[in-house]
C-alpha cells in the first residue's frame, strides 16, 4: 500500500501526532507523522496535501521528498514517502488524532512511534534535519 507522510517543521521542531486508541496494539496511542493512503489516480503530493487537510485542516506548500521506506505490519505492508513541510504558523485542528507534541530532533525517541516511522527517525538523527 502506498502511503505519504508529512514531516511538519515549525520553529525548528517536528510535529508528532498521537493516534487514538485501537484494538491493534501496534498502532494504538502511538505517535506518527501525519498522512495516509494514496488513492488511485492521485499523485503523491496531491495525496499528502489532501491527507494534511483532512487530518489537520492545514495547507502546505512546497513539500519536499525527504525519505522513503517500506514496513511490514502483521496484516499489511506500507511503502511510505516522507515529505518535509515547513510551516510558519501551527494553526492545526486535530480531526483524527488525540494529541500532539512538538519535538526537537534530539527528543524524537521520547515518545512511542509507529514501527514504520523508526527508519525515518534514524535518518533524521543521522542527517540533522533542522
Amino acid at each position: 500500500m502506498k502511503v505519504v507522510a508529512g514531516i511538519i517543521i515549525y520553529k525548528k521542531k517536528l510535529l508528532a501526532l498521537q493516534r487514538a486508541h485501537s484494538i491493534k496494539s501496534y498502532t494504538s496511542l502511538k505517535y506518527e507523522f501525519p498522512g495516509g493512503k494514496v488513492k488511485k489516480h492521485e499523485t503523491l503530493i496531491g495525496a499528502l496535501k489532501r491527507e494534511l487537510r483532512e487530518e489537520l485542516s492545514i495547507k502546505v506548500t512546497n513539500p519536499s521528498l525527504y525519505f522513503n521506506t517500506s514496513y511490514k505490519y502483521p496484516d499489511f505492508e506500507v511503502c511510505i514517502n516522507f515529505y518535509t513541510c515547513n510551516v510558519n504558523q501551527l494553526n492545526i485542528k486535530l480531526n483524527v488524532h488525540i494529541g500532539y507534541k512538538l519535538l526537537d530532533t534530539s527528543d524524537l525517541r521520547q515518545v512511542k512511534w509507529l514501527d514504520a516511522d523508526y527508519d525515518v527517525i534514524d535518518y533524521i538523527e543521522k542527517t540533522g534535519l533542522v
